[in-house]
């Protein structure tokens, strides 16, 4: 099936212990111990527009089928062990990654809710951390939410990622790179079917291959007959 990948337009991370802080461009998510007490707690935000562009494929239409949707990132720092993360849908997709806050999601204007508006549906998708580092698919359960995005959000896929229990009794943190200025950025791969209709290939001259060379059920026309033969009278002797 045909796959398309999509660049991050859009991304940054927010953090509850410094909630007037702004960290564009960088994917932490969980919470980190410095000191004995929490020092950041982070969540992370990202956009993707499958209506828009490719890095790879074509972008989709509304009569794609989504059947799998993974995001992809260069997972660059891990901090304790693996912990369970949920991804759901974020409610403000005109946020400002420049100036995006705990607080506010552009400067001045605060979310409805502080940590970004959480806007189902659809469910928030659970996952497991990455335990090592690299580049790799982070997790691969995102089609609802383009299926959600295709249907009613103008192909934006707007996501809110966090670790699943905040109050840990650990550090437990991981960082991707989700700079579309670094290479790999943060990347959304979608697989789909196209119900677009498969072209058929024609020859020259407009004549499909394998067509019968005349009608099927009418009798070819019988051949003209050939004129009768000419005989030129002969000449006697004398004359």
């Amino acid at each position: 099936m045909p796959q398309s990948v999509f660049v991050c337009a859009n991304t940054c991370a927010i953090d509850q212990i410094a909630p007037s802080a702004t960290y564009p461009s960088i994917g932490d998510v969980g919470v980190l111990f410095l000191g004995g007490g929490k020092a950041a707690l982070r969540r992370a935000l990202a956009t993707f527009d499958v209506f828009g562009s490719a890095a790879a494929g074509r972008p989709l239409v509304a009569a794609d089928t989504v059947t799998l949707a993974e995001l992809m990132a260069d997972v660059t720092g891990i901090t304790g062990p693996a912990f369970q993360v949920d991804a759901e849908r974020l409610g403000r997709t005109n946020y400002n990654n420049a100036e995006a806050t705990w607080n506010n999601y552009r400067a001045g204007t605060p979310w409805t809710t502080a940590g970004g508006d959480e806007a189902p549906p659809p469910a928030a998708a659970g996952f497991t951390s990455p335990s090592v580092p690299g580049d790799q698919v982070v997790q691969a359960n995102l089609a609802p939410f383009v299926v959600d995005a295709i249907s009613n959000r103008g192909g934006l896929v707007a996501l809110r990622w966090k670790a699943r229990i905040e109050n840990p009794a650990s550090s437990s943190i991981y960082t991707v790179f989700a700079d579309p200025a670094h290479v790999p950025p943060l990347l959304l791969r979608v697989t789909y079917q196209s119900t677009e209709p498969t072209p058929i290939d024609r020859p020259a001259g407009g004549a499909l291959t394998g067509a019968p060379a005349s009608s099927p059920g009418r009798a070819a026309a019988p051949a003209p007959a050939s004129p009768p033969a000419r005989t030129l009278p002969r000449h006697r002797a004398g004359h």
